[in-house]
Parts: C-alpha cells; structure tokens; sequence
C-alpha cells in the first residue's frame, strides 16, 4: 500500500519528526525518467542537464514530496548526489512557493535556477546551493556546502554553515551563521551578524555592514556603499543599527517558518537600505564625510 508524505510547518521548529514522515513511492514514469536522465547527463554541463530534466518531466506532474521519494528510492546509486539538477526541475515544476529540503542524502546543486520560491536546506547538500536561482534561500544546514547562493538573485540567509556565502549575487546577504567567504562581487546588502572566517565583501558593489566577526579586504571597503565595521556596532554611535540588526537575526532564525517568510516578504534591497541609512550614528557621518570609515 502506497502512503502519502506531507510537509506541513510547526512552530516549534522546521523539522518534521521522523514517526511523522510518510513517503510514496514514485511513480514508474518519474523513476524512468530519472534513470534516462542519469544515463544521458553531461558531466559539469548543468544548464544541459537542467533542460534534459526538463524534457523528459514534460507530461509527469511529480510533487516534492514524490521527488524526496525517488532520492530515497534510488540512494544507493552511485551517482545519487548528480540528482540535484534533475530535482530542482521538479521543484520548479510544481505550484509550490516553499521548497523545505530536510533529507540526508548529498546532493549537488538542489534548488538550480529557482524560479521565484523559497527553498530552504535543512538536510544535507555536498557543493552548490541555490545557483542562478531567485527568491529567497535560507540555509539551516550545518554540512556546510560549498557554495550558497552563487548568481542568485533574492534573499539569502545562512543560519548554519557554508564556504562561499552569495558570491556575486544581487539581493540581501544576511549570515548569521558562519561561512569562510560572503559577498564576494555582490550587489545590494551584505550583513553579517555571525562569523565570517576569512574575507567579506571583496569587490562588494553594496552596503557592508559588520555586526559579528569578520576580517576584510581593502578593496571592499573601496567599493562599498556604505563600510560600517564590528568596533562601531560594539560602542554607542550605532545603538539603533544593532538593535535593528539583532532583532532581524530573531526574526530569521525562528523555527517558525511563517513568521520567518513574512519578515522576507518586506526585506527587499531598498527597504534594508533604507532601514540601514535611517540608523547610521553621528560619528559614522562624520567618518564617513572625511572618508575614514576605516576597516571590518
């Protein structure tokens, strides 16, 4: 007897237990299907793969939850961690807005080109995340993957762990986890309310602001809009920004994803811009009349 899998939100957190998660097994078309597309891919060709995923779904009206169970179905295949190009064209197939990820089966390149939803990766990923995608990512990993959010264009929120945190994307970068890089030739917002272990903001073409541990490169500061550095956040020039920036790190780091979705349905570049500019302290104007910011 099939089951049936739902996802549904709880308030106490993202995850849904495992005694209340049910799967179905995919259909033979969707399972042929995978199989065709495994046996056809191209290497590192992932715009290729995209559109031969998309072929070959055309006609299969597969849901999220019947493309979780066809990872689960086919896990031991050695080259089960390729499938993320072929589920991200199920995900972007289907009427759903939000995408919760939470299996613990690598993949590689889930929610590739996102087409305005939101996907959230609470389960495992082995290198790429979200890539030329748009809409909201957020990321509650702590696998690390290599790359959140490269080219994308929205918002994107890393409570966990990532390398290489939205290198030149366009939108808001909020870290309030930890990554090695963030913002790398971005444009828009960069916020780190957590650590960044190496570099933020290099070639950044937006605001920086540090309101965690970070260290920096001069050229960020060069291009950046606006360089507001972790000693300022820390005295009483920029009570107001802090106070702003920790209240946001709350909003985005609750479990309950409702209240979570409707703070990023008013976090547009513009608006944090402006929420950002209304908060500056009088000692940051003056620094940054004369040009003396100074360093992350």
């Amino acid at each position: 007897m099939k089951s049936e899998m739902g996802y549904r939100f709880k308030g106490s957190g993202h995850d849904v237990p495992e005694e209340k998660r049910r799967y179905e097994e995919p259909s033979s078309k969707l399972q042929e299907a995978f199989e065709n597309w495994l046996d056809k891919r191209v290497g590192a060709l992932d715009d290729e793969n995209y559109k031969m995923a998309q072929e070959l779904l055309q006609g299969i009206d597969a849901t999220v939850a019947e493309a979780h169970a066809l990872l689960i179905k086919n896990q031991d295949s050695p080259d089960i961690s390729r499938a993320g190009i072929f589920i991200s064209a199920i995900y972007n197939k289907t009427p759903n807005k939000i995408i919760i990820y939470d299996l613990d089966i690598l993949l590689d390149n889930p929610a590739f080109r996102l087409n305005g939803k939101t996907f959230v990766n609470n389960g495992n990923s082995s290198s790429l995340v979200g890539t030329f995608g748009t809409g909201n990512l957020i990321n509650n990993s702590k696998t690390a993957p290599i790359s959140l959010g490269a080219h994308f264009k929205g918002n994107i929120i890393n409570n966990g762990m990532v390398s290489d945190l939205g290198y030149y994307s366009e939108g808001n970068i909020i870290n309030n986890g930890i990554a090695m890089h963030m913002g790398k030739g971005s444009q828009g917002n960069i916020i780190n309310n957590g650590m960044i272990c190496e570099e933020l903001g290099y070639n950044a073409k937006g605001n920086i602001v540090n309101n965690g541990t970070a260290n920096s490169t001069k050229r960020a500061i060069n291009l950046g809009r606006l360089i507001i550095h972790n000693a300022l956040m820390r005295n009483e020039d920029m009570p107001e920004l802090k106070k702003y920036l920790d209240n946001l790190k709350a909003q985005l780091t609750n479990p309950n994803m409702e209240e979570v979705l409707s703070v990023l349905e008013e976090l547009t570049t513009e608006r944090m811009a402006k929420e950002i500019n209304a908060r500056l302290g009088y000692a940051y104007k003056v620094k940054r009349f004369f040009g003396l910011e100074g360093i992350l």
